[in-house]
């Protein structure tokens, strides 16, 4: 699935460019991201394809957010890709809560969702998605078990040592559960009359912020 999507296409044509294509579940405000290349192999995703579903196609239900009108125009991109290589969607629209609660149900196959910035230390969003216990792999239905994945947070949890740290998260990143488009790239515009402000990833200090 992930060599069969177009994401700088996809950024280009539904965001005008404001996007950073990207196959990590982190992002890079965290001092642990690592900047993978972003693979695109037709040729590649059919061979693989073809070993799972043979000459079959398969028909998948795809959620997303309805309310968001830029997501339409993903889904159908992104639908249109995937059938390249024997997977038709059934593209359905919900209400962001409704389809939060049809992803409980496990009754889909996949979900558009969006993940907020990382922290300094990434282990929150490692563990939420990929162990057993983590509230979106279970809340969502992810069923997503490893125990490469469990050795190196645990592996990651006990060490002392930064590097053994940074190695663990980056073999993670590497395995990741969720298939990454893109990362945001956000928009600000503030008047020349202010002082005090700077734009940061987290926010504003508004005490700093004062009228010239």
């Amino acid at each position: 699935v992930s060599l069969a999507l177009q994401r700088q296409t996809l950024v280009d044509a539904v965001y005008q460019g404001f996007g950073s294509p990207t196959t990590n579940i982190l992002n890079y405000t965290t001092p642990f991201y690592r900047e993978f290349p972003v693979e695109e192999n037709l040729e590649k995703a059919k061979e693989l394809a073809r070993e799972v579903l043979g000459d079959q196609r398969v028909t998948v239900t795809y959620l997303y957010n309805g309310g968001e009108l830029a997501q339409k125009s993903e889904a159908e991109l992104i639908a249109s890709w995937l059938s390249e290589i024997g997977i038709d969607c059934q593209l359905q629209p919900m209400e962001m809560t409704n389809l939060k609660e049809q992803m409980k149900t496990g009754d889909y196959s996949i979900a558009r969702m969006q993940q907020g910035l990382s922290n300094s230390e990434p282990a929150t969003i490692f563990r939420r998605f990929m162990l057993p216990s983590g509230d979106h792999n279970q809340n969502y239905c992810l069923g997503y078990h490893s125990q490469e994945v469990d050795q190196l947070m645990n592996e990651a949890q006990a060490a002392l040592d930064l590097t053994v740290r940074e190695d663990c998260y980056e073999r993670i990143q590497e395995i990741s559960t969720v298939v990454p488009l893109f990362n945001d790239v956000p928009l600000m515009a503030y008047s020349p009359r202010l002082t005090g402000f700077e734009a940061k990833s987290y926010g504003v200090e508004l005490p700093a912020i004062a009228w010239a």
